[in-house]
């Protein structure tokens, strides 16, 4: 009787601390985004507040060979311009009107692809240029396709499976 009631004590132990890791490791998750979004606010305000632009319409992160932050912007001048940006820098803009859109790249990689479940698509930035990558599902892995978004030319392309 004695050993049932040391096994018990064990596993009840054994839950308690499992359960005390899993809830560390969740706040810990948690702050760690909290940071992350604090940081991609204080980015997008800093795009805000140069003296060119209006607003900003929209705010995204892009890792490819370099990470860089995307930002769609209204000028004051009302035109909208791509601004890519790293640490804290506009590397490279490019007028809204003189890019593909993600609809366009999106049709490119399916028929190079030859498959419909499109992951995501990301406008970033390749050796200077903008470009947008595809993610999609195919039967071989994750198939990635690298469209220059001025020229509609494939980049890259490559499966990772």
């Amino acid at each position: 009787m004695e050993k049932k009631k040391r096994s018990y004590k064990w596993m009840i132990w054994s839950m308690v601390a499992t359960s005390l890791v899993a809830i560390g490791l969740i706040i810990f998750i948690l702050i760690y985004e909290a940071g992350y979004q604090d940081n991609l606010k204080a980015y997008e305000h800093s795009i805000e507040n140069l003296s060119e632009v209006s607003r900003v319409l929209e705010f995204s992160e892009y890792s490819g060979t370099e990470s860089y932050f995307v930002a769609i912007v209204e000028r004051v001048d009302e035109e909208e311009y791509v601004y890519f940006v790293k640490d804290g820098i506009v590397e490279h803009q490019v007028p809204v009107g003189d890019l593909i859109t993600a609809d366009e790249a999106r049709q490119i990689a399916v028929e190079v692809a030859d498959s419909q479940q499109i992951m995501d698509t990301k406008l970033g930035l390749h050796e200077e240029a903008p470009i947008y990558e595809v993610r999609l599902r195919t039967a071989q892995g994750v198939q990635y396709v690298i469209i220059d978004g001025l020229t509609m030319e494939i980049v890259l392309n490559f499966t990772l499976d």
